[in-house]
């Protein structure tokens, strides 16, 4: 297949084999369409293959552990064609000493890396590899609407100011509201591009029920 990325289907289980979830993804091939491959691509760098000349300008940052990020802010936005195969190639096991579960506690300061690290892979995107800013905008969104979850156990004041750099930055690169795809996300771009704190607290919980029970 010609692509410059190929991403695969993959289980969830726990550690006695039972399996907790499946990517429900179906197959598809994408060609020269950018906004089609960021609505379609998944951040786990480990679920497919890529293409040995999208990293040829890419530099990592030492001691920093956030493959997804890179994954979709970085090297999806060099690929011209994309492709999914829907089987699950891959099994990823979880437990409770899982390193990602540690991170993502919700009350490690590490978590705050999130937000610098977005700052410095738009700017990278722009400035390196020539990303057009007006193109920026939605993965920036993507990742900043990660910040409810990943500050919550965080005392407010933190959380205030973590969200008040977030929408500095957001501010930055150009994003249409309408364009985007779900309501949550509809609603986490006003609250960031409004500099409405409280009221994307309030949306945060209302996130996390309907994707709990609706």
């Amino acid at each position: 297949m010609d692509a410059d990325m190929i991403q695969i289907g993959h289980l969830v289980v726990n550690v006695e084999g039972k399996e907790l979830s499946r990517s429900p993804h179906p197959d598809m091939f994408i060609d020269d369409d950018q906004s089609e491959i960021q609505e379609n691509v998944s951040g786990y760098v480990w679920s497919g293959i890529h293409r040995k000349r999208v990293f040829e300008n890419l530099r990592f940052p030492i001691g920093f552990w956030f493959e997804d990020m890179i994954t979709k802010m970085l090297l999806s936005r060099l690929c011209k064609k994309f492709a999914f195969v829907h089987e699950c190639l891959y099994c990823k096991t979880v437990h409770a000493n899982n390193a990602s579960l540690k991170l993502w506690n919700g009350s490690n300061s590490k978590c705050i890396d999130h937000l610098f690290l977005v700052t410095k892979f738009a700017e990278y995107g722009t400035q390196t590899l020539y990303f057009d800013d007006s193109e920026l905008g939605l993965n920036v969104l993507n990742e900043l609407r990660l910040l409810w979850q990943r500050t919550k156990g965080m005392n407010l004041q933190v959380r205030e100011a973590v969200f008040v750099m977030g929408s500095d930055l957001l501010r930055r690169y150009p994003v249409n509201t309408s364009s985007v795809a779900t309501r949550q996300m509809r609603r986490y771009a006003k609250d960031f591009l409004n500099g409405h704190y409280l009221k994307w607290e309030v949306d945060g919980w209302i996130g996390l029920f309907e994707d709990h029970f609706i």
